[in-house]
């Protein structure tokens, strides 16, 4: 008899496929976005391609059962580790730190309750300064529990979020400054610092 999975299970379950979907749609947008992951991708495919050629592939075996699993495994492995790649991609650099912080903050019990960082972003208006745009998945809190705990969250990020708190359904943006870079409020000529 099959172990039913209780709720938590579930909801960690649950909270880890949008993790990894969340991910694999965010490396998409780096890959296309970003010469340098676009470049690291298509070698990747090209090396893969190269060694397929020129080890596995043989025109002559198509009947050969053996062989033809051979081929399906080589093209399985080529797949998850291009999703891994996407995946990696799609990972901002301090994702885990930021997520683990802003757990502490909320006081997070639960697992499946943590807030997913998806991206730390330059938007157009900000491309000229260091203003980062965070987004956050945060199905569980709304904007109003991030903005009450706002000074614990930039204390505790070592940033300066410029503006309000802004919610889109399950997402959680806000534009902040890290701590470092404010030198003086007029070097950045922006008045929202």
């Amino acid at each position: 008899m099959k172990n039913k999975l209780n709720f938590e299970e579930r909801q960690i379950r649950r909270r880890n496929k949008k993790v990894n979907e969340l991910r694999f749609r965010q490396g998409i947008k780096e890959i296309f976005s970003k010469r340098s992951k676009l470049t690291l991708f298509s070698v990747y495919i090209i090396i893969s391609i190269f060694i397929w050629i020129l080890f596995i592939y043989d025109p002559n075996d198509y009947k050969n059962i053996v062989r033809l699993l051979v081929y399906i495994l080589f093209w399985v492995i080529f797949s998850i580790f291009a999703s891994g790649i996407l995946m990696w991609f799609g990972k901002p650099k301090r994702a885990q730190e930021v997520e683990d912080d802003i757990k502490d903050v909320l006081k997070i019990e639960k697992d499946h309750k943590v807030p997913i960082l998806v991206s730390i972003y330059k938007t157009r208006s900000n491309i000229s300064t260091k203003i980062n745009t965070y987004k956050i998945y945060s199905p569980d809190f709304s904007e109003d529990k991030y903005e009450e705990k706002r000074t614990n969250i930039e204390q505790k990020l070592g940033i300066k979020i410029i503006d309000g708190i802004e919610s889109d359904q399950e997402f959680i943006y806000f534009d902040a400054i890290s701590k470092k870079d404010i030198k003086s409020k007029g070097e950045l000529k922006d008045d929202r610092i």
